[in-house]
């Protein structure tokens, strides 16, 4: 009915704040199996993956500000950089892969604020 359509549509308005939310609808993202609330660029996005991190979000979300820390931990083969949204929604963890054709490579992984935590605990074993 249109009644619902038009519910459908506010709510989708009033999620369109969230950073999360926008980063989920400006790419393709596949869900990671096993990890709830996680989520990694699938075609047609994969050319993305040679954006740094913050390349990355400033395209889609130019006016926020988008801090990449470096991380390097023993239970992670690959240096990955963390964004956390400045709104608490979740964030970007970004693992570098090796160069290729002199450019990194990045696998760029969207997460819930519950995803980001939980894989951030298991990657630094450090309750966040």
């Amino acid at each position: 009915s249109a009644e619902k359509v038009c519910v459908m549509v506010q709510i989708d308005m009033e999620e369109s704040s969230s950073l999360f939310i926008v980063l989920q609808n400006a790419l393709v993202w596949k869900e990671i199996k096993n990890c709830p609330g996680r989520y990694v660029l699938a075609k047609p996005s994969l050319p993305k993956n040679k954006l740094t991190p913050t390349q990355l979000l400033d395209e889609i979300i130019p006016y926020s500000n988008h801090e990449a820390i470096l991380y390097r931990s023993s239970f992670c083969k690959d240096e990955f950089y963390v964004i956390r949204f400045e709104d608490d929604s979740g964030g970007v963890i970004s693992y570098q892969k090796p160069f290729e054709d002199e450019m990194p490579q990045f696998v760029h992984t969207l997460n819930t604020s519950e995803g980001l935590r939980r894989k951030l605990s298991g990657l630094l074993k450090d309750p966040l």
